[in-house]
């Protein structure tokens, strides 16, 4: 019961930026511009839906809140659940129940009901929050210092514990700190490379336990890395030759799907990201049912071409880019196009190793890849 229910908050989530999409693509006159971007929401039920680059309710919401976005800002009460996806996302009031959270940069700034499950490159706890239930993070460096009445799991690179935690403690990281005013009322048990920090102020009440687990990526290093780097070109190449076919077989399609995602970066983007994170959960979902088995089967096979069709449109459309300002020619000829992917496919690569830049350059060429993709297809069978 308790994964269906997240189950569905994702979808409603995921559901919103759709939304929102179709508000754009359709240029309806119910969108709203607050001097920060795009922005569409709505309410159905007493749930909020909203999407763009600064959503965020102007109320307080009896329902649940289901927010995609740039910049997220919760400055009302949530009597539900708040599902919140964005690059930056401060929660300033009360969520009355769960609180879900992936971007950027979060902070927690305001009272939890229930549990809160958190994600993201950092993640800041302040000492105003307090969570009434568990809370689970996975991030590159969080610091907590507000209370929880549950467990606290805590994944990532960097990690400081200061506040109070009235169950046990689980850290795994490379870094772990325990400040002053921390107050552990469980056992402390972590995995850490360097031998953790603990203030003497701190009190730690159920001890502290380190993992039995140990880390064995010093000896798995040179091959994973070796691994790596083989399957990554093995990967770029079959891109490259998947691109070049169609820069040699269909120009005018790769031209229109360029011209697509310039004049609708925003739609392209909401629908890409709408797109390759639904069509699992629908697969999942359909195939709850027995007549939904083959419907869910084939939305699976579908989604890892989509990805893969969407992340190459987006490099296409960097490399036609690059290639209109390398080209002295308007529009530039096929060999310009294909010394452009190729300069792109590279570049790619080497930012992708670039914290948090990397991911989130991926991230934006395959939701306005996929997204441009879609929209070009739609208009082409208008």
């Amino acid at each position: 019961m308790r994964a269906t229910r997240n189950i569905i908050f994702v979808v409603g989530l995921f559901c919103a930026a759709f939304v929102a999409t179709q508000a754009l693509a359709d240029d309806r006159d119910d969108r709203e511009t607050d001097g920060k971007g795009d922005r569409v929401d709505a309410l159905f039920g007493g749930d909020y839906f909203g999407a763009g680059a600064s959503p965020g309710p102007s109320g307080p919401v009896e329902g649940d809140a289901f927010i995609a976005g740039g910049e997220i800002t919760l400055n009302h009460r949530v009597a539900g659940d708040a599902a919140l996806s964005g690059g930056s996302i401060h929660v300033g009031q009360q969520i009355g129940a769960d609180l879900y959270a992936a971007g950027g940069d979060i902070l927690v700034n305001a009272g939890v009901g229930h549990n809160a499950r958190l994600a993201g490159g950092r993640v800041h706890v302040t000492r105003h929050a307090d969570v009434a239930g568990r809370m689970t993070i996975a991030a590159s460096r969080i610091r907590v210092e507000g209370s929880v009445g549950g467990a606290l799991a805590v994944y990532g690179d960097s990690v400081v514990i200061d506040g109070v935690i009235s169950d046990e403690v689980a850290v795994v990281a490379r870094k772990l700190e325990v400040g002053p005013n921390a107050r552990i009322e469980g056992r402390l048990t972590y995995r850490t490379r360097q031998a953790p920090q603990i203030s003497p102020q701190a009190v730690i009440s159920g001890g502290m336990q380190q993992s039995s687990l140990s880390f064995p990526e010093a000896r798995l290093e040179p091959v994973a890395r070796a691994a790596f780097w083989v399957g990554l070109a093995m990967f770029t190449s079959g891109l490259f030759l998947v691109g070049l076919l169609i820069l040699l077989l269909a120009p005018h399609a790769s031209a229109v799907l360029v011209s697509e995602l310039r004049s609708r970066p925003v739609a392209s983007f909401l629908l890409g990201f709408a797109l390759v994170v639904c069509i699992p959960v629908a697969a999942v979902l359909a195939m709850l049912s027995l007549i939904g088995i083959p419907l869910g089967l084939a939305l699976l096979f579908i989604w890892p071409l989509t990805i893969l069709l969407g992340y190459l449109a987006g490099v296409i459309f960097c490399a036609d880019a690059l290639a209109a300002r390398l080209s002295r020619a308007r529009p530039p000829g096929r060999t310009m196009r294909m010394l452009g992917l190729a300069i792109v496919l590279i570049a790619v690569i080497l930012l992708s190793r670039l914290f948090v830049i990397g991911p989130l350059l991926i991230l934006l060429l395959l939701f306005s890849g996929t997204g441009a993709l879609v929209l070009a297809i739609r208009n082409a069978v208008r």
